[in-house]
């Protein structure tokens, strides 16, 4: 037993002292049991909050190419505290594209220590649009209510594309699995469906894994009565697709994040870690 976990070695000793109070009186020993268990069981499982905290010290540094030209600079970051966890996402125009669309948005959000999202921020500076908005989600009454005085009704599991993001670089998956992400933007509710694909080079050699998620309404998406920044457009759509490339465990780096449709396709490649 010497290489047994923690919460192992108090499992034996529960069930030693259920088997000697069963002897006694069968319902209580099951019953002290089935109590405690579930007590180790729920302090055992790490929070979600705990589980990013890994990523506490990286700084994700894209190059964002958009339909083959390095347009912009990006950045992924996250920020553990006691009783939140804050991600931020950054995208920069470079200095030629400026000139022609200027992009200079700051996408945030805020979750409690279970990942549930308290917060959405963002700060858009682009050629066609400008907004500094504050989107908070009241639980209680399952409604998100916006700055600029816009609110509309949430379901209780829904998330964010930033968790998403980093969520999925926590699952130990395997060609084939899948994952799904119920994600509310600005408004409109999409069902997030992945599925783990093997990566292989121009000749065939494995080199790594790839998620492909598909974006489809999960309800009767309305006319936004406000127009979105380019890159909530072009990521959660009807029918568009994602694609992320992860490096090697621990870590599960996204390499590679492919996303787009029609007007054109934007890839951000992985330059620092």
């Amino acid at each position: 037993m010497k290489n047994a976990s923690p919460a192992l070695n108090i499992l034996t000793i529960i069930r030693y002292r259920a088997t000697q109070n069963s002897a006694s009186c069968p319902d209580a020993g099951r019953r002290i049991c089935l109590v405690v268990l579930l007590l180790v069981l729920t302090a055992a499982a790490p929070l979600p909050a705990q589980v990013l905290q890994q990523f506490q010290n990286e700084r994700l540094q894209f190059d964002l190419f958009f339909k083959g030209v390095n347009s912009a600079a990006s950045e992924m970051h996250l920020q553990v505290h006691d009783s939140t966890t804050k991600i931020v996402w950054t995208v920069r125009s470079r200095a030629l594209v400026t000139l022609l669309f200027k992009i200079d948005n700051r996408y945030e959000i805020i979750l409690d220590k279970r990942g549930k999202l308290l917060q959405a921020n963002k700060v858009i500076e682009q050629k066609n649009i400008q907004q500094r908005w504050t989107i908070n989600y009241d639980w209680p009454t399952l409604r998100a209510r916006c700055s600029a005085q816009y609110d509309w009704p949430i379901l209780s599991d829904i998330q964010n594309l930033l968790f998403m993001l980093y969520d999925l670089r926590t699952k130990a998956l395997s060609p084939g699995d899948t994952l799904s992400y119920l994600l509310d933007v600005e408004s409109r509710l999409y069902r997030a469906t992945g599925r783990m694909l093997q990566a292989d080079d121009a000749d065939g050699n494995f080199i790594g894994h790839k998620i492909v998620f598909n974006f489809s309404p999960a309800s009767k998406n309305q006319r936004r009565a406000w127009k979105t920044d380019l890159l909530t457009n072009r990521i959660a759509r009807r029918n568009s697709q994602l694609t992320i490339h992860l490096g090697p465990p621990p870590q599960r780096a996204p390499l590679l994040i492919r996303f787009g449709g029609k007007g054109g396709t934007v890839e951000m490649i992985l330059k620092q870690q």
